[in-house]
């Protein structure tokens, strides 16, 4: 048995929005609305074959597609040329998984933290015995949603104070263009996941921020206590 590595000869290109599944049955006619989530497909498609994926990670309905390199322009191409397709980078993207609170592997989870730290213990009720179930009753940090008014945004590896007490650090920060303010996520220390109001310092700036469930809200900020 022997296995060979084609990463080098695959191109993926994503297909994200609401209207997403219409634009595939155009491209790809073909009943598309039978692909659950986190299922693929295997087509012919302009005389190769290439993967349709029910995945994505932008908080949206989306395809994922998996074909050869030297196919990638035949494909963008045909999408291309669907009036409601436009093109959007990494950026973009980024900027929509943040929007709904999507964390990101590497940046906001990785293995110096739990998933109980981020936010996932609900997912953890098995009975077994697992490797690193032992650690998971500690809970150093946790992972919180930050709100920053105006478009001066948060970086990753920004540090994150409460007063003048560092607290901890970003993990991921960008405009949200939908929502018209700035949204950040940052793993602060436990004992202090639930103040209200932190500060964000950067090599060149000072935020201000709040605390802010996610998915983010594009509601007004809550105002002063009223006593």
């Amino acid at each position: 048995l022997t296995f060979a590595n084609q990463s080098f000869g695959i191109a993926k290109i994503d297909l994200q929005g609401p209207e997403a599944l219409d634009v595939l049955a155009r491209v790809m006619p073909a009943d598309w609305t039978s692909l659950g989530y986190f299922g693929f497909r295997e087509v012919e498609f302009e005389g190769f074959r290439l993967i349709v994926s029910r995945t994505g990670y932008t908080g949206e309905l989306g395809y994922e597609f998996y074909l050869p390199w030297s196919k990638a322009d035949v494909l963008w191409e045909k999408l291309m040329a669907d009036e409601s397709v436009r093109p959007a980078g990494l950026g973009a993207r980024d900027t929509l998984r943040l929007e709904v609170g999507l964390p990101l592997y590497g940046q906001d989870l990785d293995t110096e933290h739990t998933p109980v730290e981020a936010g996932y213990g609900a997912m953890l009720k098995s009975e077994a015995d697992f490797i690193g179930k032992p650690g998971l009753d500690t809970v150093r940090e946790r992972l919180i949603g930050l709100r920053i008014d105006g478009r001066r945004s948060a970086r990753h590896y920004d540090e994150v104070y409460v007063g003048e007490t560092k607290v901890g650090m970003v993990t991921s920060g960008s405009i949200a263009p939908s929502l018209g303010y700035c949204v950040a996520m940052a793993f602060v220390r436990a004992d202090m996941a639930d103040q209200a109001a932190f500060t964000v310092k950067g090599p060149k700036t000072t935020l201000e921020a709040i605390r802010a469930d996610m998915p983010f809200s594009s509601a007004p900020p809550p105002g002063p206590a009223v006593v």
